[in-house]
C-alpha cells in the first residue's frame, strides 16, 4: 500500500511539474509572439522616418526574460532589420511668379532666360535630366489672363544651373543640361534661355515648361542611369527604388520626374524709374553738384534738388501711367520747384506732357503745385504727383523739384 501510494504521488508531482513546464513554455511563447508582432508594427514601411538616407540599415530587437521554480532562465531576444529604400521626389517650382518680359527687336532675334528652382525632396543624392518644352500653339497662359501660346520661342536649353541651398556636385556649363549630384533636401536653381524671333507682334505668348527627371547618382559629372519604380514586394536587405513624386503640369503622377509652365511675353512695357539727389546748397549758399552721400553739405536746412527718370522700352502702351514720391517728415517740400521735361515719346491721352509724339526733347516746364488745375502735376498731402496719361512706347520723361533737410 505505501509503495503504490509513493509511486502515485510520485506520478502526480512528475505530472504536475510537466503541467508548470508547459504552461512556463506557453507564456514563453507568447511573449515571443507579441515581440514578433510589436516589431513588425514597429519597423512597417508606413513608420519610416522621413529624410532618412537609403541604404541604411536599421535593426530592432525584443527580449523577454522570466525566472522559474527560482531559477532565472536565459532571456530570449528577437532581431529584425531592414534596409531604406530609394524615395524619389522632387518639385519643380517657376521663379517669379509672372511671364518673362521679352522685347521683341524688328530685325534680330532676341535671346531671354526664365528661373526655376529644383528641390530634392528624396532621401538619397540623385541626378536630374532636364528637359525644356515649347508647348502648342493654343495653350493657355499659365499666369491666367485671355492671352494664349501663339508662337515658339526657340531654340530653349538649360543655360545655367546654381546651387540654392544644400549641397549639388559641379556644373560644367551650358552643355550639361542635367542637375549633377543633388543632395537629398537640396535645390538647385535652373536658368533656361529661349530665342523670340524677330519682328515677333506685341502681346505674343510663347508657354514653355521645365520637366526634372531624377536619375541615378553614378558619382562623377555625368548623368547618371534611369531609375525605374520597383513595383515587386520588400526585399528586407535590398534597397529598392521607390516613386512618390506628385504630377506635374506636364507630367503624372509617380513616373519620377516633375514638371512647371512657364511663358514670355513679347512686346511688354518694361519701365524703369530711378530718383537721385542732383545737387544740394547749404545753408552758406554753396553748390554741391552729385553730393555723395555724407557730404557736409547734407545739413538741415540745406536744399536738395531731386531728379526722377521715368524711361519706358519694348512695345506697347502704358496705360494711367502717374509717378509719386511721397516726402519723408524730414523734408519739407519746397513751392512752385516742380518741373517736367518731356524727352520722347507718344502720349495718347491728355498729361503732363500733352498729346502727341515727341521726338525733340522739351525743355523743362513748371507746373504748379494744385491739383485744381489742368497741368496734371501737383503736391498734395506731402505727395508730388505726375500724371502722364496713356504713354505709347518708348518714352522718356524727367522730374525735378526742391526739397528742404529739416
Amino acid at each position: 500500500m505505501g509503495g503504490s501510494r509513493g509511486q502515485t504521488i510520485g506520478s502526480v508531482s512528475k505530472r504536475g511539474c510537466q503541467a508548470v513546464q508547459l504552461a512556463a513554455c506557453q507564456i514563453r511563447d507568447a511573449f515571443l509572439g507579441l515581440a514578433v508582432i510589436l516589431i513588425c508594427i514597429l519597423t512597417a514601411p508606413a513608420a519610416w522616418g522621413v529624410g532618412t538616407a537609403s541604404g541604411l540599415t536599421i535593426s530592432s530587437s525584443a527580449t523577454v526574460s522570466y525566472d522559474f521554480g527560482g531559477s532565472v532562465q536565459p532571456p530570449i531576444t528577437k532581431v529584425v532589420s531592414f534596409v531604406v529604400d530609394n524615395k524619389v521626389n522632387m518639385t519643380v517650382v517657376e521663379v517669379g511668379g509672372g511671364a518673362t518680359a521679352v522685347i521683341a527687336d524688328p530685325l534680330l532675334p532676341v535671346t531671354s532666360s526664365a528661373t526655376f528652382t529644383v528641390t530634392n525632396h528624396g532621401n538619397t543624392t540623385q541626378d536630374f535630366a532636364l528637359a525644356v518644352a515649347n508647348l502648342v500653339n493654343g495653350t493657355v497662359n499659365p499666369f491666367g489672363g485671355a492671352l494664349v501660346d501663339n508662337y515658339d520661342g526657340g531654340p530653349c536649353a538649360v543655360s545655367n544651373i546654381v546651387i540654392a541651398a544644400g549641397s549639388m556636385g559641379p556644373y560644367a556649363g551650358p552643355a550639361q543640361q542635367y542637375i549633377n549630384a543633388l543632395a537629398a533636401d537640396s535645390s538647385a536653381t535652373v536658368t533656361v534661355s529661349c530665342t523670340t524671333p524677330a519682328a515677333q507682334a506685341n502681346n505674343s505668348l510663347a508657354v514653355i515648361s521645365l520637366k526634372a527627371t531624377a536619375r541615378d547618382n553614378d558619382g562623377a559629372n555625368t548623368l547618371g542611369a534611369a531609375l525605374a519604380n520597383d513595383l515587386t514586394p520588400d526585399q528586407v536587405n535590398t534597397v529598392q527604388v521607390v516613386f512618390v513624386d506628385a504630377a506635374g503640369s506636364d507630367d503624372v503622377a509617380i513616373d519620377g520626374a516633375y514638371s512647371v509652365r512657364d511663358a514670355f511675353l513679347a512686346g511688354t512695357v518694361i519701365l524703369t524709374l530711378t530718383k537721385e539727389v542732383l545737387d544740394v546748397t547749404d545753408v552758406n549758399g554753396r553748390l554741391v553738384l552729385n553730393p555723395l552721400p555724407g557730404d557736409s553739405a547734407l545739413i538741415p536746412k540745406s536744399t536738395l534738388t531731386y531728379r526722377i527718370t521715368a524711361v519706358m522700352v519694348g512695345q506697347g502702351t502704358a496705360n494711367n501711367l502717374v509717378v509719386k514720391d511721397v516726402l519723408p517728415a524730414s523734408l519739407t517740400y519746397m513751392p512752385g520747384t516742380l518741373s517736367v521735361a518731356c524727352v520722347s515719346g507718344n502720349f495718347t491721352v491728355p498729361g503732363a506732357c500733352g498729346v502727341g509724339v515727341i521726338t525733340t526733347p522739351q525743355v523743362a516746364a513748371s507746373k504748379t503745385d494744385s491739383n485744381v488745375d489742368a497741368d496734371f502735376a501737383d503736391f498734395t498731402g506731402n505727395t508730388v504727383s505726375v500724371s502722364l496719361g496713356n504713354v505709347a512706347v518708348p518714352a522718356n520723361v524727367v522730374i525735378t523739384f526742391r526739397a528742404t533737410i529739416n
